[in-house]
């Protein structure tokens, strides 16, 4: 339990938490997660200085959860949209004074994107050391949905292809044109304009987002297979680069292309 006191002294100075701890964390960690519970002060901190409006979106969010999870099994953890919510209102708003109806219809927008969505912050972990760096590359350029954990980095929420994000999508969309999303004219309340993954460049830290399509399989004599007009279209999917200046030293984390 040495990340626990750790990390909760750091947080109630302001500051970060020592990097060692999570280079220890991820040299303990083989298959992320297992320290969750670690990181429950920290994870806490993470919502409680919220202004108190956004704390009612995310109720809001955890009710909507609640009553999926009745009728639907294997959805990805409440904890998950908690950080989408609070996501969705950190690019979409910043205000405190906001349309609980347009928070909620983004978060709504947001779940139907989930094959896209790459989010992350590095409010308690960043890129200063190479240890860290490489694996955020790592975990970067998994399976999307990528949730990671604002306080730990081993805690991919999101869960790629681990959880049935799909059924949760579909749920949003039949949501998203509820009565209560419905303006006085008859229109649908719109979502904020949010990306669906977090983009960086700095000096230290640039990711490159790649969309790659699926090509045509081929015939059984090598030849390309012609697509018709009921062929249904390419599915997209993603590399992630990671370019991370240290020190002078300059890293390249992306899959081999060779």
């Amino acid at each position: 339990m040495i990340w626990f006191s750790s990390t909760g002294q750091m947080n109630r100075d302001l500051k970060k938490p020592d990097p060692h701890i999570y280079i220890d964390l991820i040299k303990e960690s083989q298959a992320g997660e297992e320290f969750f519970i670690c990181f429950t002060e920290l994870q806490n901190s993470f919502f409680n200085h919220r202004c108190n409006k956004l704390k009612n979106l995310v109720r809001l969010v955890k009710h909507w959860y609640k009553m999926c999870k009745e009728k639907m099994d294997s959805l990805p953890p409440q904890y998950a949209l908690e950080l989408l919510t609070i996501y969705a209102w950190e690019h979409g708003s910043q205000e405190i004074n906001f349309s609980i109806a347009r928070g909620f219809q983004t978060v709504l927008y947001l779940i139907q994107k989930y094959q896209e969505l790459m989010i992350y912050w590095t409010i308690n972990y960043d890129t200063q050391n190479e240890t860290i760096a490489r694996y955020l590359c790592c975990q970067l350029q998994k399976h999307r949905p990528v949730i990671l954990d604002p306080a730990d980095p081993t805690s991919d929420v999101g869960g790629g292809k681990k959880w049935s994000w799909d059924k949760l999508a579909q749920e949003a969309e039949r949501w998203s044109t509820a009565s209560c999303l419905q303006n006085w004219d008859g229109s649908w309340v719109q979502p904020w304009n949010v990306p669906v993954s977090e983009k960086t460049s700095s000096r230290h830290f640039c990711v490159y987002v790649v969309c790659m399509y699926d090509t045509p399989r081929k015939g059984p004599h090598g030849f390309r297979q012609p697509s018709s007009l009921h062929s249904p279209p390419p599915t997209p999917w993603f590399q992630i680069h990671c370019h991370v200046k240290l020190e002078g030293k300059s890293l390249f984390c992306g899959p081999d292309l060779s």
